[in-house]
């Protein structure tokens, strides 16, 4: 049996509206060297139905139905069934350009493990935005990150490193480290796993080029308010131990930062769902954490941090008692 080039997973959930114009946009693709894995998480809706309506239509198409158990367990799903040489990773509802395929397997001709490409970010029906960088080839991964982390200028760039679908994975890599998402996990799940892809390789390919169409969703605040802080917390201890493999000295404090701002997103929870003895919790190893790490609120220093903060934290009640516990305060 040939083995395809490109495994393309799809974790489907609750998309029977968006669907369709994804699978559309990879069955149309000039390039046909694939397998297309669809995963449907638990669907309430037509989803599985649709799956399983273009599966009949194309027989590189997989469908595998599993309980819900949130896009981490089906990614690795999908993982466990894959073949390809390469993997990628599409949303359910978003979906990618024309010839996408064709590019990427010119451009992965010589068996790069990892090649970044750009994508363009819609806000619901409206406008869209571009991320993309200029081409590299570099043989150093730290290296790179050095320089995309210093050229980080607006919040789009913070997908770039850490979003998977913008992406391709050398299975043999992924396979050869036992590499699955972390189903703990139901933010940053992908930026952990890029993290932890980057720590096994040496080399990688940045690409001029926007392939994938990303669409944003606004229906983030309810599971926000509904996830629980320790959650939160487990991201954050998360992110900063798979990223200390990846930055270098000059670089550790914008990581830092994030750390905190993701501690607060718990902190925060906490106190949405009146849960004061976890708001408290957090909110002393947050200011511990910041003593330890030789910050306080004037080293949140790039822009779109102190707009993050303003945004998330728009009331400042976790900045007030960190602050109380710093015998400080800090105005927003």
């Amino acid at each position: 049996m040939k083995i395809p080039y490109f495994s393309i997973i799809i974790p489907v959930y609750k998309v029977e509206d968006y669907l369709p114009k994804c699978l559309n946009s990879i069955v149309s693709q000039g390039f046909n060297d694939f397998e297309l894995i669809l995963v449907n998480d638990g669907s309430p809706d037509d989803s599985l139905a649709i799956c399983q309506d273009y599966a009949a239509k194309f027989s590189n198409i997989m469908v595998i139905d599993q309980d819900n158990g949130g896009p981490s367990s089906a990614r690795n799903n999908a993982l466990d069934h894959a073949s390809g040489k390469y993997v990628m990773f599409i949303d359910s509802d978003d979906w990618i350009e024309p010839n996408t395929l064709e590019k990427l397997y010119e451009q992965s001709s010589d068996n790069c493990p990892l090649i970044y490409y750009g994508f363009r970010q819609q806000f619901g029906e409206g406008d869209f935005k571009t991320c993309i960088h200029g081409y590299r080839h570099s043989t150093n991964i730290k290296e790179y990150y050095d320089i995309l982390y210093h050229t980080m200028d607006n919040r789009m760039d913070d997908f770039i490193y850490g979003f998977t679908c913008n992406k391709l994975f050398s299975r043999e890599i992924i396979e050869q480290h036992h590499l699955r998402f972390d189903t703990r996990l139901h933010v940053k799940e992908d930026e952990v796993f890029t993290n932890q892809f980057c720590s096994f390789v040496r080399e990688v390919k940045i690409i001029p080029y926007s392939f994938y169409n990303y669409r944003m969703s606004f229906g983030n605040s309810v599971s926000f308010i509904k996830r629980k802080p320790s959650e939160y917390e487990y991201m954050a201890d998360k992110l900063l131990e798979t990223n200390s493999t990846l930055i270098d000295s000059r670089i550790q404090d914008y990581q830092r930062q994030e750390y905190i701002y993701n501690l607060g997103k718990g902190i925060t929870a906490a106190f949405r769902q009146g849960i004061c003895v976890e708001a408290k919790r957090l909110s002393e190893k947050c200011a511990k954490r910041m003593k330890e790490m030789k910050l306080d609120f004037d080293s949140f220093n790039r822009v779109h941090f102190k707009d993050k903060i303003r945004y998330r934290f728009a009331s400042g009640t976790w900045i007030y008692i960190i602050s109380k516990l710093f015998n400080r305060f800090y105005i927003v």
